[in-house]
Formats: C-alpha cells, sequence, structure tokens
C-alpha cells in the first residue's frame, strides 16, 4: 500500500484545475508510506467560478436547445460600463485595444430584447430556408452514371 493515500472528499468542478480532494494530515504525515507530494498554491485572485444568469432551453426533438448564460461571479460586482472597462482590463491584459470597451458595451449598454414569439418566428424562417435548400430533385429519363 505504499504511495496511496485515502481521499476523504474529493470535488469536481466543471474546470479540471479547480479539482481538489480533502485528505486527512496524519494520511501525508505518515512515515510508513513512500509518498512525494508535491503542493501547488493557487493564488484566490486566479479563480473566479461562473454563476448561471440565465437559464439556457432544453434540448429537444424539435431544437437542439440552448446553453446557460453564464457570467464571472467577480462581473456580478460591477455596476456600471466605466468599471467593466477597468474590470476586463485588469483580468484580461492581454485584450486588444478598444475590446474592453466592446465587451463592457455589451454587458451593460441597452439591448434591443426580442420576445420569445419573434425568437421562434425567426427559427421557423431559418428551418424552412434550409429544408428549402436540402430538397431532392426527381427526374425521369435515360441517364449515364460513370463511377470512373
Amino acid at each position: 500500500m505504499e504511495g496511496t493515500v485515502k481521499v476523504e472528499k474529493y470535488i469536481v468542478a466543471d474546470d479540471s484545475r479547480l479539482n481538489y480532494c480533502f485528505v486527512k494530515k496524519d494520511e501525508l504525515d505518515n512515515p510508513n508510506k513512500d509518498l512525494k507530494v508535491e503542493w501547488e498554491e493557487i493564488d484566490r485572485n486566479q479563480i473566479d467560478y461562473g454563476v448561471i444568469v440565465e437559464k439556457g432551453e432544453p434540448e429537444t426533438e424539435d431544437s437542439v436547445g440552448t446553453l446557460d448564460k453564464t457570467m464571472p461571479s467577480s462581473l456580478l460586482s460591477v455596476n456600471n460600463e466605466e468599471d467593466a472597462i477597468t474590470w476586463y482590463k485588469d483580468k484580461h491584459p492581454t485584450l486588444p485595444d478598444g475590446m474592453a470597451e466592446i465587451f463592457a458595451k455589451y454587458h451593460f449598454g441597452e439591448k434591443q430584447e426580442e420576445d420569445k414569439k419573434e425568437r421562434q418566428d425567426k427559427l421557423k424562417k431559418r428551418r424552412k430556408k434550409k429544408k428549402a435548400l436540402n430538397k431532392l430533385k426527381v427526374r425521369q429519363g435515360k441517364f449515364k452514371v460513370d463511377f470512373n
């Protein structure tokens, strides 16, 4: 049983980098076990859990559904567009110039809300158009098919 540790509790997150487990201290300090435990400390500022803001539509026979809309928990504390610009610049310093402003405007700017009926009408039109493109045409007559 050398090199093994009894895990008391294992926590699994969406992001595998955030998975962790609880182990009793005496399991790790046991001199009879040949363990090489490497400790890696993660700065709490690097962990930002996603919070579901709007639940997506479930998958049905007619549609594939939509994903849940999530937002980082630290962005939920931001209340206006100017603070959002600084938040994006701090969290993502490699963003190109002007992208932080675009993202902030997307989250806090005026949005055109479309109701559920308009969304369904657009979806129906798209489906009809797609069906029209995929129709099989049947023609009668003498044809020669060459597979070379």
